[in-house]
């Protein structure tokens, strides 16, 4: 196809983002591994315990390290970039702090939370009540001596962090410049390829963690399609991926909560289905949830573009 010069200048931004991105995240896993194996080789460890040593300290830092290498691609997009995307606004109005929000901002936003907060409680009722999980109450438990709380809530501040600058990253800045060069749901399609992938190259996640994490970011970007606003979209995974890790203490992809388990999977859990030790982001029950919150986010925006197209007549 022919590409004007202003679509191939938006194919390079989109490209660069996604590179940069791709690049800080190499960065901070490499940090990460190097600061904690300099501290491990003083503990006179070896063998096959020095590197589970270095492994087991250095994944309950993981989602610090990540959102740190995001934190700094996002601030390096926004002021390298700001005065381009100055008739645009992430968040909130520029003249308005984070806190107030436009009223179709604000019920975009609140829609989101109801939609993680539902998801969740369904997904752990439903395995619950069918003998897949088993509720502990709070127990504490401490890998490597490492103190509980601080890391506890080191977590539950980077999770939200991670989530909110990727927001940025894939949504406002790859998926709005594909926009300009494919069809909108190429431009999704495209976007959610690449973060899954990004996603991949982090963690050791399952083929279902794939196919799950493929859908969950189609969804993501069909919501910003319909509204062009973040908010619903970052209002359902802060909330869905922070109850499920932090609140509940279950495992996010391959990631154990560092602090407080409130439920497990039982003996009799079936793996596939319920995500066992993996978590229920990794189960066939949450590709089923996701799955029909793809298809009506699907049907409702074409319905909207169709009305908008009868309407443009």
């Amino acid at each position: 196809m022919n590409l004007s010069q202003y679509q191939i200048r938006s194919l390079l931004r989109a490209a660069g983002c996604f590179i940069a991105y791709l690049l800080m995240a190499f960065f901070a896993h490499a940090l990460l591994y190097t600061i904690v194996t300099t501290i491990v080789s003083a503990a006179d460890k070896k063998g096959i315990e020095f590197g589970t040593t270095i492994n087991e300290i250095a994944s309950q830092y993981l989602f610090f390290a990540y959102a740190c290498g995001s934190l700094v691609v996002t601030i390096m997009l926004w002021k390298g970039t700001r005065s381009f995307y100055s008739k645009r606004h992430f968040w909130s109005r520029p003249n308005k702090n984070i806190f107030q929000l436009d009223k179709n901002s604000k019920n975009e936003f609140i829609r989101g939370i109801s939609t993680g907060f539902v998801i969740p409680l369904a997904l752990l009722l439903s395995f619950y009540f069918a003998g897949h999980i088993s509720y502990l109450g709070v127990y504490i438990n401490s890998a490597l001596g490492t103190p509980l709380f601080p890391l506890f809530l080191l977590t539950l501040i980077s999770l939200p962090v991670l989530l909110w600058c990727e927001e940025y990253i894939f949504r406002f800045r790859i998926q709005s410049n594909l926009n300009e060069v494919f069809p909108p749901f190429a431009s999704v399609l495209l976007t959610a390829l690449m973060q899954t992938f990004i996603r991949n190259l982090q963690f050791q996640i399952s083929y279902i963690d794939i196919l799950n994490l493929l859908l969950f970011h189609i969804t993501l970007g069909l919501f910003y399609e319909r509204s062009q606003k973040p908010h619903r979209g970052l209002g359902l995974q802060l909330t869905a991926l922070t109850l499920l890790h932090c609140g509940f203490g279950l495992p996010l992809w391959s990631i154990e909560s560092p602090s407080f388990f409130l439920m497990k999977p039982t003996v009799h859990a079936y793996s596939i289905l319920s995500g066992g030790e993996m978590g229920p982001i990794s189960s066939l029950g949450f590709t089923a949830i996701l799955a029909v919150l793809l298809v009506s986010s699907f049907h409702l925006w074409k319905i909207e573009k169709e009305a908008e197209r009868k309407k443009s007549y």
